[in-house]
């Protein structure tokens, strides 16, 4: 069989007994009393007894419950490579090494002194995962300042509320809660028949991620790492460093592969990939794109997200290592962890070049891929040893990998290939309607690949597995059931997918029938990974773009579905920073605020005074269901764009943009009052859209002054005519006086000193344009 994998299987159930010790005291179960602790279990530091217990309860588990594991022959050997990670270097043999170093590196310390069992006083078992959010400000790195933990539960699509942090506290449930499922599971994997130690360890992984991703991976330090993320990023460590020492010849000498005395050696590739022209590819315009557009976006989406797992599978695949090596995947890009061999570097070009090629075959250059990676050591993943006084972090060299792929953007296509594409329309050929790029096949109605995106299209909301008529990379022919997003996907009563027109669709004789796009994307995402890195450990990145990763995939399609007031919202894409939806005009901007809100209870700010260290970004824009679909990426890109660029004081970003005006999140409130007071004037018949668009010139005049205020203080020439615009204070008080509708004249001068404080300062002028405009259509009579 193939050693790394067993080498990459062995280093992620290295600390399932973590898990397992936890269920069996909460449950009353003990090790059998023959059960051989010595051979798994250091001393502990009195001499009296045996530290970190969970090391047998790895064993255990192994030996009792893994009853066929595929391609072991020798389970207790395989149990001592799983298990004997705490015991003396000098004990153990040379691959034992090599997961006991993958331990400790993705810890991002030594702890080989410290005692497992308790953390500042408390039971081990009563430490509870620590929100990472709630240290990203840099100003709480103690465990006694921290402030919010996640509750003992599983990370699945049927709950998707456990993404969400509680207030610290000692109660809740205990770990029994979880055992029986968890083991169930267990069981049903046991029971398929597995013919590769490799398809194994995959589906073992999921089961993993749903029952440890908020079980803490250590009691002694900061408990803010799950103990998925650690298995994950010490298995990557491991099946490198195995493949690295493979190459050079050199695994019979501990001292060389011990990594507390190589920390410096540069035996590991950072590598990325990422999907360029993403944008273009979703909303690429050509053809009949309106047809079935829904469709055709969502599928496109897919697709995208789909190619880079399959790139992914197809580096480890010639590699020969697990999918463990892929340690982050989110927005068309996906991270691994390789071994730093010549080898490894030849597969990685040979591939990218494949890649590409088959991309400009199937693409005509529209898209293509990028490779990068830098060479790093042990204390570049944060490791340190007891010799150090400091740990490096991934900073720099994301950094450097940033700058790498945007090099190889610019000189994606090989100079011999520009212009010259391989059998393309040949006599007779008509263009796709699709698309308009690729040739439609005789008595079909579209080409191959529009085929495979329209059909995926219809499966996702029943995820459905699908051969695909054009095989990815000329390798991957299928989409199966466990490929597909947990996107969600408007249906109506008998299970069809809605079309735009249909969710758009107004009972009311009053409001426009009108689609709004909204896309958003986290702000300043790379400095929050750089703050994570400074704390040590490659297994925080992964953590963050985990968590991140969960709140757009698990938990906000589980709102738009249970949600009466949200179900007609397609999910376009979501997914590790940024997402973009489509839906009705006056549900997305109710959705926009609501998931601000849900977003700040998730990343840990909404119950404090200051400004977010997490925030997003979002820009909302609003179109007929027949226009072209490029135009719902520019409109939306543009909206989104300018929120980026928002600054007020020292405030940067954190906005949304609606009707062309940019507001600050923190804002919001104002902007909700501010709408509300004016949909109570309507429904009171004070005030109409007439009136509100009148409003709204005199909005206009304030604008204009502002611009002559700022043409006088350069100095330059104003004409008399031009300063008509100072008298909207004068017009909008004789505008709301004769106003008949409002009966007492306190009203009308409380009215008038509202709308001219905001109308007068800038920021609250926005929020007043937008809130008018939103009632303006919200009641807009339709003519038939």
């Amino acid at each position: 069989m193939n050693e790394t994998i067993k080498i990459a299987a062995a280093a992620f159930l290295h600390d399932i007994g973590k898990l397992v010790q936890r269920i069996a005291v909460d449950s009353r179960e003990n090790l059998p009393e023959d059960f051989p602790r010595q051979d798994y279990q250091p001393k502990s530091k009195s001499g009296k007894g045996l530290d970190h217990a969970h090391s047998s309860w790895t064993a255990y588990f192994i030996k009792k419950h893994l009853s066929s594991l595929p391609e072991i022959d020798d389970k207790d050997a395989f149990a001592c490579l799983a298990a004997k990670h705490h015991l003396p270097a000098s004990d153990l043999y040379p691959d034992e090494i090599i997961v006991q170093a993958a331990d400790r590196i993705s810890s991002g310390m030594d702890r080989q002194s410290v005692n497992d069992n308790e953390y500042s006083g408390t039971g081990y078992r009563k430490v509870r995962l620590m929100s990472i959010f709630d240290q990203l400000d840099g100003k709480v790195a103690d465990y006694e300042g921290r402030r919010f933990q996640y509750d003992i539960a599983p990370l699945d699509a049927d709950n998707p509320a456990s993404v969400f942090p509680v207030s610290k506290n000692d109660s809740g449930p205990d770990y029994s809660t979880i055992g029986k499922e968890f083991y169930e599971e267990v069981y049903r994997l046991q029971a398929k028949s597995h013919k590769t130690l490799k398809r194994w360890l995959e589906e073992f992984c999921r089961i993993n991620e749903k029952w440890t991703a908020f079980v803490p991976s250590s009691t002694v330090d900061l408990p803010d790492i799950s103990l998925y993320d650690h298995a994950l990023t010490s298995s990557a460590i491991a099946q490198a460093l195995y493949a690295y020492h493979s190459e050079k010849g050199d695994l019979s000498v501990k001292s060389h592969i011990e990594a507390n005395k190589n920390t410096e050696e540069k035996k590991f590739l950072f590598f990325k990939a990422k999907f360029n022209g993403i944008q273009n590819f979703i909303f690429s315009s050509g053809g009949q794109t309106n047809k079935n557009a829904a469709k055709i976006l969502r599928g496109r989406s897919f697709y995208i997200a789909h190619i880079m797992k399959c790139l992914s599978r197809w580096i480890c695949d010639d590699i020969g290592l697990a999918y463990t090596a892929q340690i982050m995947a989110a927005a068309g890009s996906i991270t691994l962890l390789l071994p730093n061999t010549k080898c490894c570097k030849n597969i990685l070009a040979k591939i990218e070049k494949e890649a590409n090629k088959w991309l400009l075959n199937h693409f005509y250059g529209e898209t293509s891929i990028s490779f990068a990676y830098e060479e790093i050591s042990a204390k570049d993943l944060g490791y340190k040893n007891k010799e150090d006084t400091a740990s490096h972090d991934l900073a720099e060299t994301g950094k450097i990998i940033a700058k790498k792929l945007e090099a190889a953007k610019y000189s994606r296509l090989p100079a011999n290939s520009f212009g010259i594409i391989q059998e393309y329309f040949k006599e007779g050929d008509s263009p796709c309607p699709y698309c308009g790029r690729r040739p439609a096949h005789v008595n079909h109605e579209k080409c191959d690949v529009c085929e495979d995106l329209a059909r995926i299209g219809e499966n996702i909301p029943k995820k459905k597995a699908y051969s695909l008529k054009v095989r990815i990379f000329d390798r991957f022919d299928s989409v199966g059931e466990e490929d597909y997003d947990n996107l969600y996907i408007p249906v109506d009563s008998a299970g069809t997918i809605k079309t735009f027109d249909e969710i758009v669709k107004n009972n009311d004789e009053k409001g426009i029938e009108a689609l709004a796009v909204f896309k958003a994307d986290v702000d300043n995402l790379g400095k929050l990974f750089r703050n994570v890195s400074e704390k040590g450990g490659i297994s925080r990145q992964t953590t963050l773009s985990r968590m991140l990763d969960s709140f757009w995939t698990l938990w906000m399609p589980h709102e738009l579905k249970s949600r009466e007031e949200f179900r007609n919202i397609y999910t376009v894409f979501s997914g590790g920073d940024d997402l973009f939806l489509i839906g009705k005009w006056d549900e997305i901007i109710e959705f926009a605020i609501f998931l601000r809100d849900k977003f700040r209870e998730f990343t840990c700010c909404k119950f404090t005074c200051c400004s977010p260290c997490v925030s997003f970004s979002a820009g909302i824009a609003l179109l007929k269901c027949g226009e072209p679909v490029q135009k719902f990426y520019e409109l939306s890109e543009y909206a989104l764009e300018t929120s980026k660029l928002y600054v007020c004081g020292e405030k940067k970003k954190n906005a949304f943009t609606l009707f062309n005006e940019t507001i600050s999140w923190d804002n919001l409130q104002d902007f909700l009052n501010c709408d509300c007071r004016i949909k109570g004037l309507i429904e009171e018949k004070q005030i109409n859209s007439a009136a509100l668009q009148k409003i709204m010139e005199f909005i206009s005049m304030a604008d204009r002054a502002d611009d002559i205020n700022a043409r006088i203080s350069r100095k330059e020439t104003v004409s008399y005519s031009e300063m008509s615009c100072f008298k909207w204070k004068a017009l909008l008080s004789y505008f709301i006086s004769r106003n008949d509708a409002i009966k007492k004249q306190e009203q009308k001068q409380e009215l008038i000193n509202y709308l001219a404080f905001s109308i007068n300062k800038k920021s609250s002028r926005s929020i007043l344009k937008v809130a008018i405009w939103k009632n303006i259509y919200k009641n807009r009579t339709r003519r038939n």
